[in-house]
This record gives C-alpha cells, sequence and structure tokens, in this order.
C-alpha cells in the first residue's frame, strides 16, 4: 500500500472583463462577458404645509391726477397699464394720458395752463384687498421719473378674500424631507432577483440613477399642503457563472503545469469585482480570485513504473512528481520486499491537503 501526501497550490487570476447586455455569446479572447441589466425603481414623497397667500377679494378703484414735473420734454404719452405707487401698493392706470409740458416766458407749466401738462386718470389695484382702500396722497408713476400723481379722494371697493396657496419655500420644505432608502437595501434585493434569475450579481456595478424630483400642486395653487416625489432608478449587472469559471480556469491553465497539475476549484464563487469604466451597453470591471490547484496524479502510470522497486525506490520515484509532499510504503506480509508484478496487489491512495 502506498499513500501519497499532495499539497494544494493557490493560484491568482486578475482579469479585467467587459460586462456586455449587447451580446450573448462569452469572447474568451477579448474576456466579453455576456451580462443582464437589472434595474429596480423607487419613489418616495414628503408633504409640507402651505404657507402662501393669495387674496381673491375686489380692487380698490380711484382717480388720480398725472401731472408733468419739469419741462425736459414737449409732450409725455403714459399708456393704459402702467403702474403707479404709493405706499408700496401698486395701482394701475385704466386708459393712457398724454401730457404737454408749457414754457412761458422763464416759467415751466403755468398754473393756468394746467389742463395741458396735467389729466385725471381712473385707476385699478393690481390685486385685491381692502389695503387698497387709501386715503389721498401721491405717487410715482413707473419708467416716469419727470410724472408725479396725486389723488384728492380715498380710493374704494377692495374687500378681503384671502386663500392658502403653495409658495415656492413650501416646495423646498417638501422637498428637503424627501428621504430615499439606502442603497443597501436596494443593493440587496437587486442580488437577490438576480441570484434567482441563475445570476452571479456583479455587485461593484451598482448604480443609483439619477433622481426625478416632481411637485404637486403647482407653485401659486390654492390648496393646504404641497407634494413631493422622488424617483431614482437603480440598476445591477449579472452574469453566468459558467462564463466566469471558464475565464479563470483558462486564466489558471496558462499559469499551471496542466500535464501534471489540475484545478480543485476555481474559486470563482470568492470573486472580488471593482468597477472601472462604463460607457453605452458595456461596462469594465476587474475580477480577483484565487483558483486551488492539485496535483494530477495518474495511479495505473505510477503502479506500472514501479513494478520490482524496493521501499526506497518508490518514494523517490513518486517524490519526483510534481505537488507531492510525502509518500508512505509499507509492504505486507512481512517477507514483501519489492512492488508485485501483479498491478491488483498494490494499493494506492492520493490524499490532498489544504495549500
Amino acid at each position: 500500500t502506498i499513500a501519497i501526501h499532495t499539497s494544494n497550490q493557490n493560484v491568482n487570476s486578475n482579469l479585467t472583463l467587459t460586462l456586455s447586455t449587447s451580446t450573448t455569446q462569452l469572447n474568451t479572447a477579448s474576456l466579453t462577458v455576456p451580462a443582464t441589466l437589472q434595474t429596480v425603481s423607487k419613489t418616495v414623497t414628503a408633504t409640507a404645509p402651505t404657507t402662501g397667500q393669495q387674496n381673491n377679494g375686489t380692487q380698490a378703484t380711484g382717480e388720480v391726477t398725472l401731472a408733468l414735473t419739469n419741462c425736459s420734454e414737449a409732450q409725455v404719452t403714459i399708456p393704459a397699464g402702467t403702474g403707479i405707487s404709493a405706499n408700496g401698493l401698486t395701482f394701475l392706470t385704466q386708459s393712457s394720458v398724454t401730457l404737454q409740458s408749457v414754457t412761458v416766458g422763464p416759467q415751466c407749466n403755468p398754473s393756468k395752463f394746467s389742463s395741458l401738462w396735467s389729466s385725471s386718470v381712473n385707476v385699478m389695484a393690481d390685486s385685491g384687498g381692502t389695503q387698497y382702500n387709501i386715503s389721498p396722497t401721491t405717487f410715482s408713476v413707473a419708467g416716469y421719473s419727470n410724472v408725479s400723481g396725486q389723488s384728492s379722494t380715498a380710493f374704494s371697493g377692495g374687500t378681503d378674500s384671502v386663500i392658502q396657496t403653495v409658495a415656492p419655500a413650501d416646495v423646498t420644505s417638501a422637498t428637503q424631507k424627501l428621504a430615499a432608502p439606502t442603497s443597501s437595501t436596494i443593493s440587496q434585493q437587486l442580488q437577490n432577483d438576480l441570484t434567482q434569475a441563475g445570476l452571479v450579481p456583479i455587485v461593484a456595478t451598482f448604480v443609483a440613477g439619477s433622481p426625478t424630483v416632481t411637485t404637486s400642486p403647482s407653485v401659486g395653487t390654492q390648496a393646504n399642503n404641497v407634494t413631493a416625489s422622488e424617483t431614482i432608478t437603480y440598476t445591477m449587472l449579472g452574469v453566468h457563472q459558467s462564463d466566469l469559471t471558464t475565464l479563470v480556469d483558462d486564466s489558471v491553465d496558462q499559469q499551471i503545469n496542466s500535464s501534471s497539475q489540475s484545478i480543485v476549484s476555481s474559486g470563482v464563487g470568492d470573486a472580488t469585482y471593482n468597477s472601472l469604466s462604463s460607457s453605452g451597453t458595456q461596462t469594465q470591471v476587474s475580477m480577483s480570485t484565487t483558483s486551488v490547484v492539485g496535483s494530477q496524479i495518474d495511479v495505473n502510470s505510477i503502479k506500472k513504473e514501479i513494478v520490482g522497486k524496493r521501499s526506497g525506490d518508490v518514494q523517490s520515484i513518486i517524490e519526483a512528481l510534481p505537488g507531492v509532499k510525502s509518500v508512505t510504503v509499507h509492504f505486507s506480509p512481512f517477507w514483501v520486499s519489492s512492488v508485485p508484478s501483479n498491478l491488483s496487489k498494490t494499493t494506492i491512495t492520493v490524499l490532498n491537503q489544504g495549500s
């Protein structure tokens, strides 16, 4: 009986793979691996109370006398819809007004010609509200620094009807409350989906897409609350383990003597990956794995070679084989001192030991 103790060997493979979703065949020359893109979309929402206010009451009206304040221009026409302001409130002229400057001797716009350089016009508040029911006051005219306004009677007709609306700050508040799910949770879901499909998930290819944020209702709309929604699409690539094993085995075969060594374990299941680049349908990743290689012992050939050999010769012959760590030879009965010619009377056991 002969016990052969072999020593396994670790062989490292470092490969740069191209994972392609547009190919269906493994290319061992270019290390291009067919890949499946797994996707999942997640939407989260958040709400915030509205703080905007809009007064839908009626608009106040009144009459204002516009007048040229100097004679720098011979004539000024103020179109309808021009804004005039007083006390932070704006009113719009309801008709156009033409004013002419008058110079008599050294005097500009004497009072007896006031019908030329001044004129009254009806105005309306730019929004509803009782705050526009103002007492007689002076006005500035937008775009016309040489024109002033004066009302002689109080404005009236303005009423209040305040509603709650969406303000820009409300949209910001709702958006800031959005809490996307943790990436690790989504990554695990994609891994499970790929595994169930019979594929090896390549976790290094996990990508969280750009978020799409929408809000409703829009700014200015009457509402008590505003809602923000965020949708993110996550992706991960998966490949067939058989393709990875083929590439690793090819790499290992180039590093060992395949006539005397064989792969015990490819190590694909414990491989590590790093994403390198991505363009279109192709993603490059680095793959690192450690395979276990053991001695390839041809028992029948050894039996034939050691026929008639004594213990020491048997040990020398077998220990010369790659990967053999030690050899134990035992003859029985006690009077046997060499290997018998009958091969069936010789038993050889190969014991692989971890590297």
